[in-house]
Order: structure tokens, then sequence, then C-alpha cells
């Protein structure tokens, strides 16, 4: 009998595929026995594919809601039969504005979400993205370019996700439950975890090799 949940190693990441042949409630324990039987298997901040067209959306944030508490992103991924694109799912409630959708002018798009971003949600772009608002423990930001949090960042954020070691993570309050540049990983230390929001922004960035924080006289 084949596995109902079964993490699968792919070129693009690692997925997790769900056969729809028992219910929700199975499925649901069946993930939290294998993430605690495999807990050091997974590093923190992972992103991990979810492969399951046969779930509602509520059954999907319910998923994601579970792995957020181990410290990994489930990112849903619906693939467009008819053009091949990947669609993600747009953070509910949000304003997103996209800077330069189209790319004529060849730069970057950035972008930009106008509210907070909690526990579960994730928020992912190829470009840069702003988040005006907090991002709380639980919550992921992805991007291909920089990050720019203009509140407390809590959460789990990587910047340069395609590999772009020059990318940038600032924010007004950097408190983060783990910072990852290109493939670089910052976890986050007790000093970072216990301290009260510092009165200025800070970014982080890749130097000799490791991530670093550096204070930000203005923004």
């Amino acid at each position: 009998m084949s596995e109902e949940v079964v993490f699968k190693g792919s070129r693009s990441g690692l997925k997790l595929v769900l056969a729809n042949t028992v219910d929700f409630p199975t499925i649901e324990n069946l993930i939290k026995q294998k993430l605690d039987s495999s807990f050091n298997f997974f590093q923190k901040g992972t992103v991990i594919q979810l492969e399951a067209n046969w779930l509602d959306k509520a059954q999907k944030q319910s998923l994601g809601n579970i792995f957020s508490t181990y410290g990994l992103v489930l990112q849903d991924i619906n693939t467009d039969k008819e053009t091949g694109k990947q669609a993600f799912p747009q953070v509910e409630g949000s304003t997103a504005q996209n800077a330069n959708a189209a790319g004529s002018d060849g730069k970057t798009k950035t972008t930009i979400i106008n509210q907070t971003i909690r526990n579960g949600q994730e928020v992912i772009s190829d470009g840069s993205i702003v988040i005006n608002g907090n991002v709380n423990p639980g919550a992921a930001i992805i991007a291909g370019g920089n990050i720019d949090v203009r509140g407390s960042c809590r959460g789990i954020v990587h910047a340069g996700a395609f590999g772009n070691m020059e990318a940038v993570v600032t924010a007004d309050h950097l408190i983060p439950m783990q910072i990852r540049i290109a493939d670089m990983v910052a976890r986050a230390p007790d000093k970072w975890m216990s301290k009260s929001d510092a009165p200025y922004p800070e970014k982080a960035y890749i130097s000799n090799g490791q991530i670093v924080l550096e204070a930000i006289s203005s923004r």
C-alpha cells in the first residue's frame, strides 16, 4: 500500500505529496508524526512545496499552521495547465502592488504589501518585497531580491532566494526567528529573541561569508 504522506526531493526543492485515500484528520496526524520523527532532518525555515490539489483552502491553511509550529514554510503551488505558470496564493485581505510588473524598464519588480503578515501566512515574490506592517512569528517572507519591513520583523525572512548574495533585509525592528540570504542561514540567537525592540532600524547582509546585522541611521 502506498503511503498517504510522502516527502519527495526534486530539482525545485522538497515536495509534500498527499494521497486522497484517507480523511483529512488522518492526514494531519500522519504529517505531525513524520515531522516529529524527522525533527533533526528539516532545517528551520525550509520551504516545502505542497502537492495536493484535492485539499480546500481551509485545509491547506491548517497544514500551513502545523508546519509553522515546526519552523517550516509550506508553499501551496497551483499549476496552471494552460500556461504552465505557477500561481502562489496571495496573503488574504492584502493590498499588493507589483511595481513594474511587466518589467519593461529592466528593473527588478517590487511587491508592496500594506498589512501585517500573521502566523501561518507567507509572501513570496521573485523580486523584492516591502511590508508596510509587521511580520509576526510563524510568518514567512521569501524574495528573490531585498526584503524591507516597515515595522517589527519577528518571522522567517529569506532574501536573495535565487542566489543573490547582495540581497539585504531591513526592518524598523529586526528580531526574526531566522534570516536567510541566498544560501546562507542565520538562526536567531537568544539575544535576538530576548531583546526588546531596538529604537533604530537595522539591516542584515552578507559580509565575509556570514550574515551580519548593522544599525541604520535613517530610512
